[in-house]
């Protein structure tokens, strides 16, 4: 009878051990219901070189006109199993059990010991779409009180793909988004929020605002959609450049990052 209890206990040891090596392995869908990601809006920025010639008898302007509702919207999927993970980091591994394959879909997975964290693994980027055009008129004049000419102008498309991802910001170290430190529900500060980046290179590569980071806590369901953090992105950029410049810039912006 005194090996009954050291034989029960190896057995739920035994189990225990399974579990864990079970929860450590697999990963749960989360549960915020977020079932879409898409980038909508468009933006103009032009820049007029005549304002800013001074005594120059040469100027362009430029025009970058981008309309991002072309792009397509980014869908969750949860697939026949659950996600399988890395053992580093616990970051998902493409083409594991339940990882999207197809082109603009995600999934997110939970970590069960911190019950908060938030993954979003994406699937296929698709292949980039024209969703603009970048025109520059380049103007002369015989001298400078003369009026301005059109020369020639030159039109160049823009293509764009673009994913959404969650990504770590300092001054917080939020794993891969929300990560309060108790592992359950912490502040509502965005320390414990999700940090939701929607990539694209338009106003990389083109003149234009660069894309921004959006803070969303793990536990507020729905999100709300987000459009002044991109009005203040154009502001701040055009400010930016006629500081640079002397002059000259000008854009408007309705480009909004939605969530469903």
């Amino acid at each position: 009878m005194s090996l009954l209890p050291s034989i029960y206990a190896n057995n739920f040891a035994s189990v225990k051990d399974a579990k864990k090596s079970f929860v450590d392995t697999y990963v749960n869908n989360h549960p915020h219901r977020l079932s879409s990601i898409r980038l909508s809006g468009s933006y103009n920025m032009e820049f007029d070189g005549r304002e800013v010639a001074g005594e120059a008898l040469t100027a362009r302007k430029n025009i970058t006109n981008v309309n991002y509702s072309l792009l397509p919207a980014w869908t969750r999927v949860y697939g026949e199993k659950l996600p399988v993970i890395d053992t580093i980091g616990q970051t998902g591994v493409a083409g594991g059990g339940g990882s999207p394959n197809d082109e603009s879909e995600f999934y997110v997975q939970q970590d069960i010991n911190y019950f908060w964290r938030f993954y979003l693994v994406a699937g296929s980027i698709p292949d980039p779409v024209k969703i603009g055009e970048f025109k520059t008129t380049f103007y002369g004049r015989d001298s400078v009180e003369s009026e301005w000419f059109e020369a020639y102008t030159e039109t160049e498309d823009i293509f764009e793909n673009g994913y959404p991802a969650v990504i770590t910001t300092l001054p917080f170290f939020n794993g891969l988004g929300g990560h309060p430190v108790s592992g359950g529900r912490g502040p509502d500060n965005d320390e414990n929020s999700v940090f939701i980046y929607y990539y694209t290179s338009a106003g990389v590569n083109y003149e234009g605002p660069y894309s921004v980071g959006v803070y969303r806590l793990p536990w507020q369901d729905p999100w709300a959609n987000e459009s002044a953090l991109f009005t203040q992105a154009m502001t701040d950029s055009i400010a930016d450049a006629n500081a640079y410049s002397g002059g000259g810039w000008t854009g408007s912006t309705t480009v909004t990052l939605e969530f469903s």
